[in-house]
């Protein structure tokens, strides 16, 4: 009974410490970093960048031909960037990165974010709107316009179309990860097995088995002395 409590309390113990550690060493920002284009426009010793296939066409106009001095003040100082190139100056602090939000979520989530879900950086939930991207073409007069106009607004009130929405970003994330993974073994002349780091997710089954075995033992010691008696 000693020997099976010693094992349990040296399992919990190290399962806590190894749990402490991780949090401890995950790198947790103090600082609010700016959401909108006043607050980025307001920063001091702030950088900003965006990539360079994005400023074209509307965006560009945008920029361009705005008469907002904050918005003037942002394309002054944007500068010309890639995806990795600007998420890199992003960690370096103290930079900014404008671009589209599913693409970004796409791309941070497939390449920078672990197992756990823990990212380095921080995306905005106060974009800007630049133009609607997508549109259903209809000819003009269409009996079934108003039809498909009240179910497209009742699969958005439903929740259905976000649903649909996530659900294709999960996937496109499991496809770049999984062909990021095909293009690093081709790179370093791996074979195609998985290897997999194991973690506290995959010793469940040897907690359950210890636990198993202390109820068998107290009940085997619970025996013994009911028999004595």
């Amino acid at each position: 009974m000693v020997g099976w409590w010693l094992v349990f309390c040296l399992v919990i113990l190290t399962g806590y410490k190894s749990s402490l550690i991780s949090h401890l060493t995950v790198n947790i920002a103090r600082t609010h970093p700016p959401e909108t284009m006043r607050e980025l426009a307001d920063s001091h010793g702030w950088e900003w960048g965006i990539e360079s296939w994005i400023m074209s066409g509307i965006p560009l106009e945008y920029f361009s031909r705005h008469t907002d001095p904050m918005v003037k003040k942002i394309y002054k100082e944007l500068e010309l960037v890639t995806s990795d190139e600007g998420l890199n100056k992003v960690l370096k602090n103290h930079y900014s990165l404008l671009d589209l939000t599913y693409y970004i979520t796409i791309h941070i989530a497939s390449r920078y974010t672990d197992a756990r879900g823990q990212t380095p950086f921080f995306i905005s939930k106060k974009g800007f709107s630049l133009m609607a991207t997508f549109g259903w073409g209809v000819r003009l007069g269409a009996p079934f316009h108003q039809r498909f106009n009240k179910l497209t607004l009742q699969l958005e009130a439903a929740g259905i179309t976000s649903y649909l929405l996530q659900d294709v970003i999960s996937q496109r994330i499991k496809e770049n990860r999984i062909n990021d993974k095909l293009a690093d073994r081709k790179n370093f002349g791996e074979d195609d097995t998985d290897a997999v780091v194991l973690s506290l997710d995959h010793m469940q089954g040897s907690f359950y088995l210890l636990f198993l075995g202390c109820g068998l033992a107290v009940l085997t010691l619970l025996g013994e002395k009911v028999t004595k008696l």
